[in-house]
C-alpha cells in the first residue's frame, strides 16, 4: 500500500480494538469457560489473518469506491487539496479495507493476551492444591521465558524467510520497490503461517480439563485446606 508515514494511522485503529474487545472477550469467557473463549480467538485471529494477503493481491480497482479521493470528495476544495496531499501514491481504497481488517484481526489479540493468562492462574491453583504451595512466581517466570523464546524463534524464523524470499527492509517503495512475489511472501509470513500455527492448537484447547466447575472446586479444596490450617493456630 505505500503507506509511508500514515503507517502509525494504520496501527492506531488495530491497537484501539484489542483494549476495546477485552471486556467482551472476558464476558464471553464468563459464558462459555475461558478456554473455550480462547479458542474461538484463535479461529477469529485466524480467519481474518488470511485475508491480508488475498487484499494485497487483489487489483486495485476493485477498491476504487473507497478510495479517499471519492470518499474526502464532499469537502471543499481547499481542504480536499490539502487532505490528499498527505495520501499522495497511497493505494487509499486498499487502505481502508486492511485498516478495517488489522480491527477485526486486532479484536482477538487483547483475548489471545489476558485468557491464556487467566488461564495460567488456574493451573497454579491446581498444584497448590495437590502440593500446598504458592508457587505462582515459578510458574509465570517459566510462562514468560517461554513466550520470549517463541517470540525470539518466530521473529528469527520470519525474517529469515523473507530475506530469502527476497525482501529488502531498506528498499524505497516509491523509487525501488520489492517485487510482488516478495511482499506477497512477506504478507503470508506475517499473517497465514501464524494462523496455520493457530488452528493447530485449536483442538488441543477443545479437550482443556480445567473447566470452569472444575477449577470452582479445586479453589474449595483450597479454601477448605487453609481454613483447616488456620483453625489450630487459633486454638
Amino acid at each position: 500500500m505505500q503507506a509511508g508515514d500514515l503507517y502509525g494511522l494504520y496501527l492506531l485503529p488495530y491497537f484501539i480494538s484489542q483494549i476495546a474487545a477485552i471486556p467482551l472477550w472476558f464476558m464471553l469467557s464468563r459464558r462459555i469457560g475461558k478456554h473455550r473463549a480462547t479458542m474461538i480467538a484463535i479461529g477469529w485471529y485466524a480467519f481474518w489473518s488470511c485475508f491480508i494477503p488475498l487484499i494485497a493481491i487483489a487489483p486495485m480497482h476493485w477498491f476504487e469506491a473507497f478510495a479517499f479521493h471519492h470518499l474526502l470528495s464532499f469537502l471543499p476544495a481547499a481542504s480536499y487539496d490539502g487532505a490528499m496531499v498527505h495520501f499522495e501514491g497511497i493505494e487509499t481504497g486498499k487502505f481502508v479495507f486492511f485498516v478495517g481488517i488489522m480491527c477485526l484481526k486486532g479484536s482477538a489479540i487483547g483475548a489471545l493476551s489476558a485468557l491464556p493468562l487467566a488461564m495460567a492462574a488456574d493451573v497454579v491453583d491446581v498444584d497448590q492444591a495437590r502440593t500446598g504451595k504458592m508457587q505462582a512466581g515459578a510458574y509465570f517466570s517459566i510462562w514468560s521465558m517461554v513466550r520470549k523464546a517463541a517470540y525470539a524463534l518466530g521473529i528469527t524464523i520470519g525474517t529469515g524467510l523473507a530475506v530469502a524470499f527476497g525482501f529488502d527492509s531498506l528498499a524505497n517503495p516509491r523509487t525501488s520497490p520489492n517485487s510482488e512475489f516478495s511482499l506477497l511472501m512477506l504478507a503470508c509470513l506475517y499473517s497465514v503461517v501464524p494462523a496455520l500455527f493457530k488452528f493447530v492448537a485449536m483442538p488441543l484447547l477443545w479437550r482443556y480439563p480445567l473447566t470452569e466447575a472444575r477449577v470452582a472446586e479445586i479453589q474449595a479444596e483450597i479454601d477448605s485446606a487453609s481454613g483447616s490450617a488456620s483453625e489450630p493456630a487459633k486454638a
